[in-house]
């Protein structure tokens, strides 16, 4: 897994549209990540986003994530990024949160000025909305250096896959876990069974289960509504 599994740019608008996929070993690890659409993006159909998301289960049920890495700017930190948290709620569950970890991009320009994201957290006023979303998911929250080394880079995911199994462990030592993810897991299983469960293609493309997805966005819609 390097940079080239997940496209990236400058862009006022969200550059994932469909889910991406990468995998690696390291230090002895199996890592795999799952790059979805922004939640709030309003160039992207909501049906659309909720049918990536279906992917990033069917994707992640077995054993099911042990993480969800929200990332963000913090020094250019929009009003309805603010809503993020509680779209990932409707999407995975109110417990999400508490596998959550917050990634701030842009390290190196705190680098340059001298200062730190911890100066920069400290000084925001209490009610600050990022201040807000840093306490909702538990102070968990790791600043990477966009142009650091590769030494740099290590240690970045060395901190991140610490901070990963401090949480997991404060989590009982589960990944987690949904009555959609086990859903989907059964759904996985039974297609396994049968020999027809092949989604990765060649070209990279991913194929989703239509059982996956009224699944998912059955149980996007009661959370909504209900």
């Amino acid at each position: 897994m390097n940079a080239n599994n997940f496209e990236t740019d400058i862009s006022p608008t969200s550059i994932t549209t469909k889910c991406a996929y990468g995998s690696r070993e390291f230090s002895g690890k199996r890592l795999f990540v799952v790059d979805t659409p922004g939640f709030l993006d309003t160039n992207i159909k909501e049906v659309e986003i909720q049918k990536e998301v279906a992917k990033s289960y069917q994707m992640t049920a077995l054993p099911g994530p042990h993480a969800f890495l929200l990332v963000l700017e913090p020094t250019r930190f929009l009003p309805q990024e603010n809503e993020a948290v509680e779209y990932l709620s409707k999407i995975f569950g109110p417990q999400a949160i508490n596998h959550t970890i917050l990634i701030f991009t842009r390290g190196d320009e705190f680098s340059r000025s001298g200062s730190t994201i911890e100066r920069y957290l400290g000084r925001l006023k209490p009610d600050a909305p990022l201040k807000k979303l840093v306490e909702q998911c538990g102070n968990r929250y790791l600043s990477v250096n966009n142009v650091g080394t590769d030494a740099e880079k290590q240690q970045a995911v060395e901190a991140l896959l610490n901070m990963i199994t401090d949480m997991v462990t404060k989590n009982g030592g589960q990944v987690y876990r949904n009555d959609q993810f086990d859903a989907v897991a059964e759904v996985i299983e039974m297609e396994k069974s049968k020999g027809t469960f092949h989604p990765f293609k060649p070209d990279g493309s991913y194929v989703l289960l239509a059982k996956t997805e009224e699944i998912i966005i059955e149980g996007f819609l009661r959370r909504t509504v209900g």
